[in-house]
C-alpha cells in the first residue's frame, strides 16, 4: 500500500462517522499515524502534528483547528505566543521549514526552551498548505527525536499536499470558495508549496474575517471550536489593550506577547485573563511585570 492509499485509509478510520466539523482533528491524527509508520527519525520515534488557518489579508492570524494530541496543541501554542517560529517562517516564506535540534538552538533558542520544558519535542517540520497569497494555513509535525532523517522527507511533502487538499473539500461548501484543486499534480505533488486552490484567490478562504454568513456549516464549526475560540480571544484582548493604551495591533500584540514570555504564560491564557479582568490591562506595562 503506498502513502496516498495508507493516507486515505487512515483518515476513513479516523473520521468514520464523525462530525464533518471535527475534520481537521482527523487530518492531524491521520498525518501523525502515517508519518509514525513512515518514521522521520533513525529511531522511528512517533510524530504528532498541528493544523493551523490564517487569514490571507491578515498572516500574523494563525487559527488553531485540529491538534493529533494536547502536546501538539500546546506545542503551537508556545511557537504563537514567542511569534518567532519555524511555522511562521513557513508561512512568511511560502516553503517548507525544517528545524531539527541544533536549528532550534541556533535560530529559535527561546522556542527551543519552551518545548523542552513544555512539551516532548525536539524538532518539527512545518508546511504551508497552499502556494503564497493562496495559502490556507500550515501543517506542522512535531518529532521526538532531535535529528529528522532527510531521506524520507517526501513522505511529509506528500501527506502535507493530502491535507490540503482534504481541507479544501471538507470546506468546499464556502460560498466564496471555488473547491478543491481539480488536476492530479496539484492534489497529490510532493509539494505542498506548489499546490492551491483552483479559482481561488487570496481573500476567498479567509476565516479569521469572513462574515459566518460566508462559511459553510463545517468551517463555521471548526472556528467555533474551542482551539480556535481560545485563539480568538488573543485577537480580543489585542483590541482591548489597543485601545486602552493608545498601541496599534501589531505593538499590542507584541505586548501582550512580552507579557506572557516574562510570567512563562502561553499569550492564549493571557487574553483570557485580559477579557475576563483576572489581569488588569495597566499591569502589561508596569515595568515590574514585564
Amino acid at each position: 500500500m503506498d502513502i496516498i492509499e495508507r493516507f486515505h485509509t487512515a483518515l476513513d478510520l479516523e473520521a468514520h462517522e464523525q462530525d464533518p466539523a471535527l475534520l481537521p482533528h482527523a487530518l492531524a491524527r491521520t498525518a501523525a499515524h502515517v508519518l509514525s509508520t513512515e518514521p522521520l527519525t533513525a529511531h522511528g520515534s512517533s510524530a504528532a502534528a498541528e493544523l493551523i488557518l490564517i487569514d490571507p489579508s491578515q498572516r500574523l492570524h494563525h487559527v488553531p483547528i485540529g491538534a493529533s494530541t494536547p502536546e501538539a496543541a500546546t506545542a503551537e501554542s508556545w511557537q504563537f505566543t514567542l511569534g518567532d517560529s519555524p511555522c511562521a517562517a513557513a508561512l512568511d516564506t511560502g516553503k517548507p521549514v525544517l528545524a531539527d535540534e541544533a536549528a532550534f538552538r541556533e535560530r529559535w533558542p527561546l522556542l527551543h526552551e519552551q518545548l523542552r520544558r513544555h512539551t516532548p519535542f525536539r524538532a518539527t517540520f512545518s508546511l504551508p498548505l497552499g502556494r503564497a497569497s493562496a495559502c490556507i494555513g500550515a501543517l506542522t509535525l512535531y518529532l521526538h527525536h532531535p535529528q529528522p532523517l532527510l531521506g524520507n522527507i517526501n513522505t511529509a511533502y506528500v501527506v502535507a499536499s493530502l491535507t490540503h487538499t482534504a481541507l479544501l473539500e471538507g470546506s468546499s461548501a464556502c460560498t466564496a470558495f471555488e473547491g478543491p484543486p481539480s488536476s492530479e499534480s496539484n492534489a497529490l505533488g510532493t509539494d505542498p508549496a506548489q499546490s492551491s486552490p483552483a479559482q481561488s484567490s487570496p481573500a476567498q478562504f479567509s476565516p479569521a474575517h469572513l462574515s459566518p454568513a460566508h462559511l459553510s456549516p463545517a468551517v463555521t464549526a471548526w472556528l467555533d471550536a474551542t482551539p480556535a475560540l481560545r485563539r480568538h480571544n488573543v485577537w480580543m484582548a489585542t483590541g482591548i489593550c489597543s485601545a486602552a493604551l493608545n498601541l496599534n495591533a501589531h505593538d499590542a500584540l507584541a505586548l501582550l506577547r512580552a507579557y506572557a514570555f516574562v510570567h512563562d504564560q502561553l499569550v492564549d491564557d493571557v487574553a483570557d485573563d485580559i477579557i475576563t479582568g483576572r489581569t488588569p490591562i495597566h499591569t502589561l506595562q508596569d515595568r515590574d511585570h514585564t
